[in-house]
């Protein structure tokens, strides 16, 4: 338990490093897909591998099915 909260603190840290570094988008989504893999520690065994899943998609699919959002709400 204490190495996930270790694990979150590190991750919120580095977040913080990339927006003062004037990171990417990519950079962004990747410390944030790294945070939410981080909670997924704290998951019953019995979902982990769901909650692994749910971060597993491409910083690519995700700009992609953004920017056919964004064209939708524009049309």
């Amino acid at each position: 338990m204490l190495e996930g909260t270790r694990l979150r603190l590190l991750c919120g840290f580095l977040c913080v490093c990339f927006i003062v570094s004037g990171c990417s988008n990519q950079q962004l989504y990747s410390a944030g897909q790294s945070n939410e893999r981080s909670k997924c520690v704290d998951e019953p065994y019995s979902t982990y591998d769901e909650c692994i899943a749910r971060t597993e998609k491409s910083y690519q699919e995700y700009k992609q099915e953004r920017d056919m959002l964004l064209e939708d709400e524009e049309s």
